[in-house]
């Protein structure tokens, strides 16, 4: 790699380690950033070990072009930053240098022999057609993962959801002790989606990844919250993976990491979150009866 090349590199690291995050536009996710950031070090170095920079370095190029070059790299790189569509499209620029790179790649060990301008240093073709192959599968994946990770962000939505969730735990637990304090006995709140009595219930089951169950008597329930986000299409839906959780009367709520959206938390995994008093104390002021 030229002196330009590795000055670029050398400034992209100093740029991703000091920069700090801005509460603006809506920043690539990894599975958009990730391509991007590694779209041009993976054909630099599938380059180097199909030996192609002796073809390359071959090739006439003016000082002032080659800076250019970086110079634009540099500000497409930086811009792809500010919002994960601007990141997608330039990991389909780069992506498509990448390609160009490996088809260029192919070719020339093709043309095992020849003796060129820009074949003068002969590289085998054994190195170089592998190598080219191999830019043009890793450079497709990465493209792809950049346009289905768009708009994927499930920790967001689903954060909110386990939230109501807690919400929705206390209330119960609250309203299941003011019945036992009328009643002497126990009984939960039944909760269905056409409820429009409190607005955190109604906001936790108006979406189709919230289940309830309650017994016959309405002394034991319990809520599953799916995975909330549609998983990406295969091979990338082994690239991520989504929280699906658990709760019930006992106010602990469970989680095991998903990697299907039907996938249901088990009752014997890790407690991940639980209700506190203080958090029923505050409902039960709330509470009100039928």
């Amino acid at each position: 790699m030229n002196s330009l090349g590795k000055r670029f590199f050398f400034f992209v690291a100093v740029v991703l380690t000091c920069a700090t995050p801005v509460m603006a536009n809506q920043a690539p996710g990894p599975g958009v950033s990730l391509p991007q950031i590694l779209m041009l070090p993976l054909m630099t170095l599938f380059t180097a070990l199909g030996g192609a920079y002796s073809i390359l370095r071959a090739e006439k190029k003016s000082k002032a072009g080659k800076a250019g070059k970086w110079v634009a790299v540099a500000v497409l790189f930086l811009w792809g930053f500010t919002h994960e569509v601007a990141s997608m499209l330039v990991t389909c620029v780069f992506g498509a240098i990448a390609i160009y790179r490996g088809i260029c790649m192919i070719k020339w060990g093709m043309m095992p022999g020849t003796s060129t301008p820009l074949l003068s240093s002969k590289v085998p073709g054994w190195r170089l057609i592998p190598a080219g192959i191999a830019i043009c599968v890793v450079a497709t994946l990465l493209m792809e993962s950049a346009v289905v990770f768009v708009g994927y962000w499930p920790d967001l939505y689903q954060g909110s959801q386990v939230s109501n969730l807690k919400r929705v735990l206390a209330f119960e637990i609250a309203f299941g002790r003011t019945k036992k304090e009328q009643t002497g006995e126990t009984r939960f709140y039944r909760i269905n989606r056409t409820d429009e009595n409190v607005w955190y219930i109604q906001e936790l089951l108006r979406h189709d990844n919230v289940r309830v169950d309650f017994d016959r008597e309405d002394k034991h329930f319990t809520v599953y919250l799916l995975p909330y986000s549609k998983f990406p299409p295969w091979p990338y839906r082994h690239w991520t993976k989504q929280g699906s959780y658990r709760a019930d009367e006992t106010g602990q709520i469970r989680m095991i990491w998903a990697k299907r959206a039907d996938e249901v938390c088990p009752a014997d995994a890790a407690v991940v979150m639980k209700v506190t008093e203080e958090d029923i104390r505050e409902m039960m002021k709330m509470v009100y009866t039928k």
